[in-house]
């Protein structure tokens, strides 16, 4: 089968046979590449409450670990969102003082990754941190 050729140079196609164009998906703002979807955030906020008031019932009583309402929710997303853009971290609660403070690193690599491994990730530190009496603050 032999191709149209187009008078003009260097065009093999007619405008009817071209297939069209995929529509290009919108690329996200610079400052959010890397933030998974708002609503993996607030299942992460919330796994990490219920993990953690289950974990250390005493500061769930004492109210430094809240009750995962929609409003906690709300709050803890937006200073993700701030601290994942550039702000600055929030004090530690003064009521935090007896355990120590520990750190985990969950990783959301990229928008193919699978949004429960997160999840996975964080509650395997929150438990490994609790059997070594270290605290993870969610800021």
């Amino acid at each position: 089968m032999t191709l149209p050729v187009d008078p003009k140079p260097n065009r093999f196609y007619k405008e009817r046979d071209v297939l069209p164009r995929a529509l290009r998906r919108h690329r996200r703002a610079k400052a959010d590449r890397g933030l998974p979807p708002d609503q993996e955030l607030k299942n992460l906020a919330t796994a990490y409450l219920e993990q953690q008031r289950k974990l250390w019932p005493e500061l769930a009583e004492s109210g430094v670990l809240p009750e995962p309402s929609e409003a906690v929710i709300g709050a803890m997303l937006d200073d993700f969102k701030a601290r994942h853009r550039g702000g600055a971290v929030a004090k530690i609660d003064p009521r935090l003082k007896s355990p120590k403070a520990g750190g985990c690193y969950a990783r959301y690599s990229s928008e193919n990754s699978n949004p429960k491994s997160i999840i996975d990730q964080m509650v395997n530190c929150l438990r490994k941190a609790r059997d070594e009496g270290h605290f993870i603050r969610a800021g």
